[in-house]
């Protein structure tokens, strides 16, 4: 979900009612009213909100807390402080007075005459302050701020201002305007920024938890058994750049894509030698969660080995990165069973899907797994494998690939195999022939029915809850 600042003053107190009709409907009740308590109850929810202008451009001019918002709703009419405004934030207000006429004096009369006039006149232009410094000083996108007020009455100067300033007018709605509302909605809903706010999220939450740690625990799960360590650096600079790489500005649709693609590149490097699903220690581990992080190793691999040749994943969507990185940081970090608020933000692009039948999941897995398979015997040079993950491993590698076979569901398709377990059975037919047969173990806990239904959804390990939200898109059959 996007994070939003919020910059209101409630003029009146009506802060349930204001904050309904804003962000009513991305909101879990009840709503608080009181200023405070509403304070906290919106930052939970990714709302952060400001009361007064100096705690507004307080906020913005700080870099690394203007980072953690995508969007911005800001008032035009606002007080310019507060008995709450702390000295950090009047520091900042003498230059900005003087944008409205404020003399410095020496006489303490004249003086203190020319700040109140001036803050009147800011008071209200307050929010048309704002949208200047954070367009021009700190290059925020225009795009990713809306105005709303009910300040009708100031209307004709802030038009004013910014036919003066030779700016494009934004539109300025008032706060009960269902414009408002939409805007808030549409931007819940974006993938690309959903994707971008849940991987900053992941890696902040993942580099905190770092840090709790020794330097000889820091290490990925999948470097463990055969040593083949890194750095404790290597790793925080890793999650650091992950952190930084997606642009704010949502690119254009072909410089996007190309942004995914470098995306995913950088995600999958740490498994070019070091990690590996070769390191995990079966012996050590109990035989469920060993499939599972083996799956998710596999997976990791698989996708790097890919990236290696030329244009097999070129085209990557958001919710293809999201995927990768969620696999990712669960194959490489011990997250605990339930899901942590970044995965809740990542999942929202993926699309909540039916229950699963077990007896469609296991036609599904004998209808990829010989798709595959037949591919690679009919792809020159192109060893067989007993493994899905090993079939596409043998086709990526054909010197001479025919068609255009969709590696990126294969993807997808290696976590239900991986977590299948798959053996060949010999059959004997009339004593002179041998035909090999496939069978799939069903028994993971995410193949079971009960795992899918709803009314359990919220209690359910993130494995089963992600497992269901990208089942279709495995097989073919959904988005």
């Amino acid at each position: 979900m996007s994070c939003f600042l919020w910059v209101e003053d409630f003029e009146g107190g009506n802060y349930k009612a204001t904050t309904d009709s804003v962000f009513g409907e991305m909101l879990n009740p009840p709503i608080p009213d009181e200023k405070e308590d509403l304070r906290q109850y919106l930052e939970q929810q990714g709302i952060t909100l400001k009361f007064n202008f100096l705690e507004a451009l307080h906020f913005i001019r700080d870099p690394q807390k203007l980072t953690q918002v995508d969007c911005i709703i800001l008032d035009i009419d606002l007080p310019v402080k507060t008995p709450e405004t702390t000295e950090d934030e009047k520091k900042l207000l003498p230059d900005v007075l003087k944008l409205y006429g404020y003399q410095v004096s020496k006489n303490e009369e004249e003086d203190e005459a020319s700040s109140i006039s001036a803050q009147q006149k800011l008071k209200q232009k307050a929010g048309y302050q704002l949208y200047v410094e954070l367009i021009f000083k700190q290059s925020f996108p225009k795009n990713h701020i809306f105005i709303c007020s009910n300040h009708g009455e100031n209307l004709k100067s802030i038009l004013a201002a910014f036919e003066q300033a030779k700016m494009e007018i934004p539109e300025i709605v008032e706060k009960n305007d269902k414009k408002c509302a939409d805007w808030v909605k549409e931007w819940k809903n974006k993938s690309y920024h959903n994707l971008r706010r849940g991987i900053i999220e992941g890696c902040q939450s993942l580099k905190k938890e770092l840090k709790k740690l020794s330097d000889d625990k820091k290490n990925p799960q999948f470097t463990e058994y055969q040593k083949s360590t890194f750095e404790p650096s290597v790793i925080e600079d890793y999650l650091e750049m992950l952190e930084r790489f997606l642009p704010l500005r949502e690119p254009h649709p072909e410089e996007k894509k190309h942004q995914l693609k470098l995306f995913a590149r950088t995600l999958v490097h740490l498994w070019e030698t070091k990690a590996t699903p070769h390191n995990l220690n079966r012996l050590k581990l109990k035989n469920e969660l060993w499939r599972t992080l083996s799956t998710l190793g596999w997976i990791m691999k698989s996708a790097r080995n890919l990236m290696a040749h030329g244009s097999l994943l070129d085209q990557l969507d958001e919710q293809d990165v999201a995927f990768l990185f969620l696999i990712n940081m669960r194959a490489m970090f011990d997250l605990g069973e339930q899901s942590q608020s970044y995965e809740k933000i990542l999942l929202r692009i993926f699309h909540s899907e039916p229950f699963l039948n077990d007896s469609i999941l296991e036609s599904e897995l004998a209808n990829s797994y010989y798709t595959v398979k037949d591919l690679v015997k009919k792809t020159e040079k192109t060893s067989d494998s007993l493994h899905f993950n090993g079939l596409v491993k043998n086709l990526a590698e054909a010197p001479k690939l025919k068609g255009n076979p969709d590696f990126i569901r294969f993807l997808y398709q290696i976590f239900w195999h991986g977590l299948s377990g798959i053996r060949m059975e010999l059959v004997s037919k009339k004593e002179i022939e041998v035909i090999a047969t496939y069978k799939f173990n069903m028994k993971s806990p995410i193949f079971e029915p009960s795992s899918f239904e709803s009314s359990s959804y919220s209690e359910m390990p993130f494995l089963n809850v992600f497992a269901h939200h990208f089942y279709h898109k495995s097989f073919g059959k959904g988005q």
